[in-house]
Parts: structure tokens; C-alpha cells; sequence
């Protein structure tokens, strides 16, 4: 074969495939398997932090699916979605033809993913802790799959930018509040956050400490136990809030009225991917949280 000819070849091989998208590589999931990313992924994202960092890496257009933690941004809400990410169905998903699933440890059942996997469709586990550094190993690890490592950077060094504006903030404030978070969906879904979880993770960054830590998880709400943290302030997710009525309805919630923060009021609010999500706005949500449990710093 003369040299022009296969330069030729060489030259449509290389154009093909980047007409079709990301080129075809494996990376390692954090659940120990190497998964494929397909060249021209059609991804069912599962975890709002997922749908977030993909939405920042330009990635929109290959999202087939998400679940209803997606919230952010608003555009992700249109796209279809396969119900909840702690309790979901196997059918949902693989209706959509999906070729890859993004998830994290936190998403299931085992059973589903068993199921998915069972259906030749790759899977890309991202671990789901309440760190700054896992934000960037989040970012990093998917902007990997996607071959956006260069966006990927980027990402983390917004973050970062945003991280040293938070601690300038955090150097001004003297006290650490006591803060009860409560996650709620009407009064029939009311739990209280202890250790390793994601108000547990990200108070401390804001200078504030978690009212409850006399257990790991979450639990459901009990007025002996809200009685019992004696929290000067009460946080929730504007979600929350809103499906209780707002403060008054907070105020309604037994125990509630007889600590201090409902003695004084202090009952408040934050978006809720932007407070739970550890994603790309880490910083930002650190920085929201700071000025909305210290008022008066800036």
C-alpha cells in the first residue's frame, strides 16, 4: 500500500471517530469493575450530583434519562425520568435503551443493578462521600468517562476559587452554631440527619456543628430527639420547607417550638441539591450555608 493511501485511511479513521463522539475507553468504577464508555454514550444519569457535573461538562445532549434528585439545572427536569434513586426499577430504566448508567454507591437496589448489568449495559459507579475531596474525584472520574478531562479541570478550579472565598467568610465568624437539620416531604416523610451524611459533611465547612451524633444515617424524626438536640438553629431544603407550609409549619412539628432555635425562630433554608449534592457548586453551597447560618458576614 503506497504511503499516501494509508495516510488517507489514517486520516478518515481519525475523522469517523470524532464525528461519532467520545472516543471509545474504559475507566475504573468504584465498585472495582473497568467499564466501557461506549463512542457515543446515551447515558441514564442516577444522582443529582451525576445530571449536575454532566450538564457543567457540556454533556446535555447525551443524557437519555435521570431520576427525580436532578433537579439542577432547570433543563435537567425535562428530560425523562426514572423515578427514585434509592428505590428503583429495572424496567424504567432499560425502556429508555440506555448505554451506559452513571450512579452512585448510594443508588439501588443491588437487585436493579443486577438486572441492568445482566442487560450488557455498562454501569460507572461513583463513590458518594461528603467530602470536598470526593467532589473533585467526582468531577474528575466522570469528566474522564466523557472525555472532557481538560472541562473537568476547569470545573474543579471554579470550586476551588469558590472554596477560598468560603474560607475567607469562615475566618470572620466567631461562634459554631448547633444546627438540626431536618429533611422533610410533608408530614408523613420527617428524618433527622447524624453522622456521615451530606448535612453532617458540609456544616463543619461552614463553621457550624450537626445537633445530632448519636447515630450514623438518618432516622425518622421524633420529638424526644428534636427535644434532645437542642439546636440553635433548624435547617432544611427549600423543598422541605415548602411541604410543610414554611416556618409555621416547621413550628408545628412536635418539639420543635421548645428549643432554642424555635424559641427564636431560627428556622432556615436551602436549596436542596445546592446544600446535599456535592457537586460543582460545593463552593458556592459552602458560602450560601455560611451567610444563612451567620448573618451579617459577607
Amino acid at each position: 500500500m503506497r504511503k499516501s493511501t494509508l495516510l488517507v485511511i489514517v486520516i478518515c479513521a481519525f475523522t469517523l471517530g470524532s464525528i461519532s463522539g467520545v472516543a471509545q475507553q474504559t475507566v475504573k468504577s468504584h465498585d472495582g469493575s473497568t467499564v466501557t464508555i461506549p463512542a457515543k454514550p446515551k447515558i441514564i444519569a442516577l444522582g443529582g450530583a451525576i445530571t449536575e457535573i454532566l450538564y457543567a461538562l457540556g454533556m446535555s445532549e447525551a443524557i437519555i434519562g435521570v431520576d427525580v434528585s436532578s433537579t439542577y439545572p432547570e433543563q435537567a427536569k425535562s428530560k425523562p425520568n426514572v423515578g427514585y434513586w434509592r428505590n428503583l426499577n429495572a424496567e424504567a430504566i432499560l425502556a429508555l435503551q440506555p448505554n451506559l448508567i452513571i450512579s452512585t454507591t448510594e443508588a439501588g437496589p443491588a437487585a436493579v443493578f443486577g438486572q441492568i448489568k445482566k442487560a450488557g449495559i455498562p454501569v460507572l459507579v461513583v463513590d458518594a462521600q461528603y467530602t470536598i475531596a470526593n467532589a473533585k474525584a467526582k468531577i474528575r472520574l466522570i469528566a474522564k468517562a466523557v472525555g472532557k478531562i481538560q472541562r473537568g479541570e476547569e470545573l474543579v478550579a471554579e470550586m476551588e476559587r469558590d472554596l477560598a472565598t468560603a474560607e475567607q467568610l469562615k475566618a470572620k465568624v466567631k461562634d459554631v452554631p448547633s444546627v438540626l437539620f431536618i429533611y422533610a416531604r410533608g408530614q408523613s416523610l420527617m428524618l433527622t440527619s447524624g453522622r456521615k451524611t451530606p448535612a453532617d459533611g458540609i456544616l463543619p465547612l461552614a463553621k457550624a456543628k450537626n445537633a445530632v451524633t448519636q447515630f450514623d444515617g438518618v432516622k425518622p424524626l421524633t420529638s424526644e430527639a428534636v427535644v434532645a438536640s437542642r439546636p440553635d438553629i433548624i435547617l432544611m431544603t427549600t423543598g422541605g420547607m415548602k411541604s410543610l407550609g414554611g416556618i409555621e409549619g416547621v413550628l408545628k412539628i412536635p418539639g420543635v417550638a421548645l428549643t432554642p432555635a424555635g424559641k427564636s425562630r431560627r428556622i432556615v433554608e436551602i436549596d436542596d441539591l445546592l446544600l446535599l449534592g456535592f457537586s460543582t457548586r460545593m463552593g458556592k453551597a459552602i458560602q450560601e450555608l455560611m451567610t444563612t447560618l451567620h448573618p451579617g458576614i459577607r
